[in-house]
């Protein structure tokens, strides 16, 4: 069945996966035998847009055309003129393919891709929620401020009777400021770990290629978190953030360690030399 006929979650479901799999055929580095899928995700790609189309999310075709553009300069390698001219012509294509399946899906999905609609659902649920949330968070106590007015407090009958659907508010208001701190230092360690990985692997095309494909992913989840769902049910989001982390851990203690084995063949080395010097007559 048509995947607009199924239940909201099942599309947002559909849509989601759809767009973290365009990205990573889009970011990947392919070399070798491998170089066959530089060709087959063009097809990947096609599938993945009119999943979303069809399903008519909305935040998910933003979220994924944002995250590829933001990330695929860095996917291509910044330092050669090879890697830009590769990046213009991926743009180029995504934004063909972006517009020849929106012709032939788009208008499946009734009105929802049209303006006036999309501000209408913007206004009425993100905005509308969240100030609600928010006006109720600052007229409580200063106990509230500070630790919030519990996990799902939104939704609560009285208050809003669903989740606000802008997680940050949601943080604010649920869990105080204190959950909001803790949470923005878990995305700033994200970003520090994800340029500290690009620094890591800037020299291997497909390292590099996989670690960005990787931070993009992230950024695509943390885009959605201003659209759907509520904080409990972003466990990806969580759980991209902590591979970047990870991932950053490895590659920078696989370097430490390289480095090192650099010194002790050099050190090694230079007492070789000395030593033949020594017992040259």
């Amino acid at each position: 069945s048509p995947v607009l006929d199924a239940a909201p979650e099942t599309a947002l479901a559909v849509a989601e996966a759809a767009g973290e799999i365009a990205i990573i055929a889009m970011l990947m580095t392919f070399k070798g035998v491998n170089r066959i899928w530089q060709i087959l995700r063009w097809g990947i790609v096609f599938v993945a847009l009119a999943l979303i189309y069809r399903s008519g999310s909305r935040g998910q075709l933003f979220a994924t055309i944002l995250a590829v553009m933001a990330f695929i300069t860095l996917s291509r390698g910044m330092a050669s003129a090879r890697g830009w001219i590769t990046t213009f012509a991926t743009v180029t294509i995504i934004f063909f393919i972006a517009s020849f399946t929106f012709a032939m899906f788009g208008d499946t999905t009734g009105s929802r891709w049209k303006l006036d609609r999309m501000g209408d659902t913007l206004s009425a649920t993100r905005f509308d929620y969240s100030m609600i949330l928010l006006k109720y968070w600052l007229d409580s106590s200063p106990i509230h401020w500070l630790f919030g007015l519990g996990s799902s407090a939104s939704f609560d009958a009285r208050l809003l009777g669903i989740y606000c659907h802008v997680v940050v508010i949601e943080i604010l208001a649920e869990l105080g400021l204190i959950g909001f701190l803790l949470i923005s230092a878990f995305v700033l360690l994200v970003i520090r770990d994800g340029f500290r990985l690009y620094q890591a692997t800037k020299d291997s095309d497909t390292e590099r290629g996989t670690a960005m494909a990787l931070c993009a992913m992230f950024f695509f989840q943390i885009i959605l978190t201003f659209k759907e769902r509520s904080f409990l049910t972003h466990t990806l989001t969580l759980g991209t953030g902590l591979m970047i982390c990870r991932y950053a851990a490895i590659v920078t203690a696989h370097k430490k360690q390289e480095r090192i084995r650099a010194v002790k063949r050099w050190f090694i080395g230079q007492s070789q030399m000395a030593a033949q010097l020594q017992s040259t007559p």
